[in-house]
């Protein structure tokens, strides 16, 4: 799962953050501060659901998504065989897959996205890195598209645009990094969230 362009990996030795897999209870300090209606991204610089992971440690982490309503947690990963365990899934938990550096269509490894129990299940396809074939799974509830950065490489325009037609042909709202910015001069990038 360790890819070469992964950003937290950059950010941890620039920080010299510590790399130790651990459970900290001081992260649930923060929750009374975050403001009503925030949307945060549960373990942006890690593999949440990695074999490595205990289950504990989720399902204490789903409990505290659980106890704030108010706030909507997104959760993604390049493990997707996971995601069922924790089903069903709390009300306010977006739940995604990455696109794989290997991937060259929309799967059946997606499959098990399909059986995860969440109001919002999605498909990260950031950095794009191939062109994806085929149709949009039904299940799918949002899209994200962006380019890789830091080195940074540009999807051809042709693929996101493909995937953009897939998924209006579905009737799914499609985000667009600002990493992909000059691939579109001409228009405004589509930044649509799930209802």
């Amino acid at each position: 799962m360790a890819c070469t362009y992964c950003y937290a990996r950059k950010m941890y030795r620039r920080f010299h953050w510590d790399e130790t897999i651990r459970y900290d209870d001081m992260v649930w300090q923060t929750g009374p501060h975050i403001p009503t209606g925030s949307r945060v991204f549960v373990g942006s610089t890690m593999e949440l659901f990695g074999p490595w992971i205990p289950s504990e440690w989720i399902r204490t982490i789903l409990d505290y998504v659980e106890s704030m309503p108010s706030t909507t947690f997104i959760f993604l990963t390049k493990n997707p065989k996971r995601l069922k365990e924790f089903n069903p899934w709390p009300s306010n938990a977006w739940v995604g897959i990455s696109v794989d550096t290997h991937q060259r269509a929309f799967s059946p490894g997606y499959d098990q996205l399909g059986i995860v129990d969440a109001p919002v299940r999605f498909i990260s396809a950031e950095p794009l890195l191939s062109r994806l074939l085929g149709s949009v799974p039904d299940y799918v509830n949002w899209l994200i598209i962006g380019a890789q950065t830091q080195p940074t490489w540009l999807p051809e325009r042709a693929w996101v645009e493909e995937i953009e037609r897939a998924a209006d042909d579905a009737g799914i709202p499609v985000f667009e990094k600002a990493s992909l910015t000059p691939l579109f001069p001409d228009r405004p990038l589509r930044r649509v969230l799930p209802t």
